[in-house]
């Protein structure tokens, strides 16, 4: 897990909604909240203020949905990062593994591309939330609730061939063997 400190913009979500009251995604702990360099004490604080800094502990999944929380913006995050492509989640599953070439079982061809996503991540999904499936990753790319509304879709590269990686791996080690050589001749000179 990462520590964040998050200064609170004057446009956030965070400001508009009671502490307590605020959504955090899983596995995300408040270590500190600090008020004009004051440690404020959790219980007890209604809202935040702007400029207030949030310190927190969380793991890196789940930056996306903080940024929405406290970073402020238009309150929505840039869908560039979260895909190559952006459906709604209830677009035909197996329609987009066709298109794209995904591997997808017959039983999930037949449901929406969000139901699939929530069901293999097997938690509440948050912003920033992804699954690989064959050469792609599946995004939460937006949520209402615990709902899934918008699904991205990361294209990666693929990989070089094995033979390739072995043959770069190969060179590799005849260049190294090579600088030894000649590391133990001038050490034998001298």
């Amino acid at each position: 897990r990462d520590i964040l400190a998050y200064k609170v913009a004057d446009n956030s979500i965070a400001l508009r909604r009671n502490f307590d009251a605020l959504k955090l995604p899983e596995r995300v702990r408040v270590l500190a909240l600090l008020r004009n360099n004051a440690v404020l004490p959790r219980n007890g604080l209604e809202h935040l203020q702007t400029d207030d800094t949030v310190l927190m502990l969380a793991p890196p999944e789940s930056t996306l949905a903080i940024d929405r929380l406290f970073a402020g913006g238009a309150g929505r995050v840039d869908t560039v990062v979260l895909g190559d492509f952006i459906f709604e989640a209830t677009a035909p599953a197996g329609q987009i593994a066709g298109l794209y070439g995904l591997p997808l079982p017959p039983a999930e061809s037949e449901q929406p591309i969000g139901e699939v996503l929530a069901k293999r991540l097997r938690r509440r999904p948050v912003v920033g939330d992804r699954i690989d499936i064959g050469v792609a990753q599946l995004v939460v790319a937006d949520t209402n609730g615990d709902a899934i509304t918008r699904v991205g879709l990361f294209l990666r590269r693929r990989r070089p061939p094995v033979r390739g990686m072995l043959a770069i791996a190969r060179r590799r080690y005849r260049q190294w063997r090579r600088r030894l050589s000649r590391l133990r001749g001038n050490l034998r000179r001298s």
